[in-house]
């Protein structure tokens, strides 16, 4: 994971304010991603589809997670070793949008749910 961006681009996703327009639904499918997959890293749209000779880690990406404590876990280890320092995100939490997003759960853990419900 590169960590070379400290902050989100100018019209990061992410962003509660000149965030890239996306369809309808996207970066709501983006976030259930991130939120129920922690070995994910959602890279940077301007290092990986920009001919950038490097990816980086979304920096909006990464402060929407601490936002919602919900870090990855290449970037807790980067905190752990100080590679990622949690007063950058915890500064860029505010101009991060705010969303917590609806996950489904699986067929099979519902099926179980209902079978311990059964006397």
């Amino acid at each position: 994971m590169n960590l070379k961006l400290k902050k989100p681009c100018g019209n990061c996703p992410f962003l509660k304010v000149g965030a890239i327009p996306l369809h309808k639904g996207r970066i709501e499918s983006i976030c259930a991603d991130l939120y129920k997959n922690d070995r994910h890293i959602f890279l940077c749209h301007k290092t990986a589809h920009g001919g950038a000779k490097e990816t980086s880690a979304c920096m909006g990406a990464l402060a929407w997670g601490w936002k919602d404590g919900r870090l990855p876990v290449a970037a807790r280890f980067a905190v752990a070793v100080g590679l990622l320092k949690t007063e950058v995100l915890e500064k860029l939490a505010p101009k991060i949008i705010d969303l917590k997003p609806q996950i489904t759960r699986r067929k099979n853990e519902r099926r179980r749910e209902s079978r311990s419900r059964v006397p």
